[in-house]
């Protein structure tokens, strides 16, 4: 279609013709859609569905390689690094499951952004579990360790009307460690009391409850009074040393350590005079040299005192 097109310029009240000319529009081309079809990934099963947490598992399907990016998902886990790689191919792949999951559809996203689901969920199965090993007493001035098997599958624990909800970080299969700080905060004692310990698990079995736990708010910490010799005296590697400590070392039963020069010695405090000697395996020098003395307590807690000997 042709078109005139005329530009007018008015100066004071005078009309004048400047241009004049003849312009084509061009013909526009009708526009198209198109259809980019990104590669789908599909999961078709898989295998198998159920299994012990920890269990390999296989996964069936189409386009299930993406050089470019690959998230695999327990629900909203990303499992991705569970993949044995070995086993990746287009249409399946192998993945160690986590120890610890719930019950879930297994997603995949490929770098596309496109994200499909499997048609099953996987559901864990988890072993009983068995506790070998929980202290009499209970100290919140310390951690309370128990130790057992499959002890990881433990949710939640009762201290008397308390429910501490098991952080994953604190426990392995063999120990679950509930720190001085928690307890703090889920047990309080001013005095010396009793409670009872419950627990729940992932697999649902009852664990034997633990009843008759003394609690208390802490131990007393052992004081080291004096040593014998003291820093004056020269000594050599398998002389005698006397340490001194208070009533609380022996009462609670603490463990003494002397370290130096890459060596130690270990005793029990038994009794408050505590008869041992420098380790022979020690590496000396002839100037005077740091030797740590460490206490440690039947429920973890401990401190080390510093003093200095002089050798030949």
């Amino acid at each position: 279609m042709k078109k005139i097109t005329l530009i007018i310029l008015t100066i004071s009240g005078l009309t004048s013709l400047l241009i004049c000319f003849i312009s084509c529009e061009p013909k526009m081309k009708e526009a198209k859609d198109f259809d980019i079809k990104y590669p789908q990934p599909v999961i078709t099963s898989i295998d198998p569905t159920t299994a012990k947490a920890g269990s390999t598992i296989v996964v069936n399907g189409e386009n299930l390689i993406d050089s470019m990016g690959f998230v695999v998902k327990l629900g909203t886990t990303n499992i991705t690094s569970k993949i044995i790689k070995s086993t990746h191919t287009a249409t399946s792949f192998s993945m160690v499951m986590p120890r610890i999951c719930d019950a879930d559809y297994i997603y995949i996203t490929n770098s596309y952004k496109v994200t499909v689901s499997s048609k099953d969920k996987f559901t864990p199965i988890y072993d009983s579990t068995y506790i070998t090993s929980i202290p009499d007493t209970l100290c919140t001035a310390a951690n309370f360790v128990i130790k057992g098997k499959n002890v990881d599958f433990i949710t939640s624990i009762n201290f008397g009307d308390s429910v501490y909800t098991v952080v994953g970080s604190s426990q392995t299969p063999t120990i679950l460690t509930v720190t001085s700080d928690d307890l703090k905060k889920k047990v309080s004692t001013t005095k010396p009391s009793k409670i009872i310990i419950s627990f729940k698990c992932r697999n649902g079995n009852d664990l034997p409850i633990k009843g008759g736990i003394v609690v208390i708010a802490s131990y007393p910490l052992p004081v080291l009074l004096a040593s014998d010799p003291d820093t004056s005296v020269t000594i050599t590697k398998g002389d005698p040393i006397k340490l001194i400590v208070n009533d609380a070392a022996v009462a609670q039963k603490y463990l003494a350590k002397i370290t130096i020069g890459g060596a130690d010695t270990t005793f029990t405090c038994s009794s408050p005079y505590i008869n041992t000697f420098m380790p022979k395996r020690a590496k000396l020098s002839a100037k005077a040299k740091k030797v740590d003395i460490t206490f440690t307590g039947i429920y973890g807690n401990a401190v080390t005192y510093k003093t200095w000997y002089r050798f030949q």
